[in-house]
């Protein structure tokens, strides 16, 4: 099975944003463990980057946690048809539409976030880290 990751699950687990950050930490210990293919956006790298750099005030942890993503998932590069495609999406922000066509490129069988709403039009099957445990992974 291969997903593709919304910056906010990452983000759950680094930053152990609770409650979110248990559901999120069991399935990047499951990707973790090769039992599945997880895929994050290179455009989201940006965003990890900045936010864990924020909450943990330390460059050098950072760059730690940035490597240790790279060496789990699949980073996807976005490329100039990715973006034309997303601002063709019905979806309101410009970042989850863009999140919608590297999933349909990338052929994930799920969409994992927890702001499922912001995916209404998705052509890819959105579920929460809750659900897709409870789901796959019990």
């Amino acid at each position: 099975m291969r997903v593709l990751l919304d910056t906010n699950v990452i983000i759950d687990a680094v930053a152990s944003r609770e409650p979110w950050n248990v559901n999120a930490e069991k399935i990047i210990l499951f990707v973790s463990e090769e039992k599945m293919e997880a895929v994050i956006s290179a455009s989201a790298v940006t965003d990890i980057y900045y936010i864990c750099n924020k909450i943990l005030n330390d460059d050098l942890k950072t760059r730690e946690v940035i490597k240790t993503l790279f060496n789990i998932f699949t980073i996807s590069d976005v490329k100039k048809k990715d973006l034309q495609d997303a601002l063709n999406l019905d979806i309101a922000d410009f970042e989850d539409a863009l999140i919608c066509t590297l999933a349909s490129r990338c052929k994930a069988d799920y969409i994992i976030t927890r702001n499922q709403k912001d995916f209404v039009n998705s052509a890819v099957p959105v579920i929460s880290p809750k659900d897709f445990i409870d789901k796959f992974l019990k």
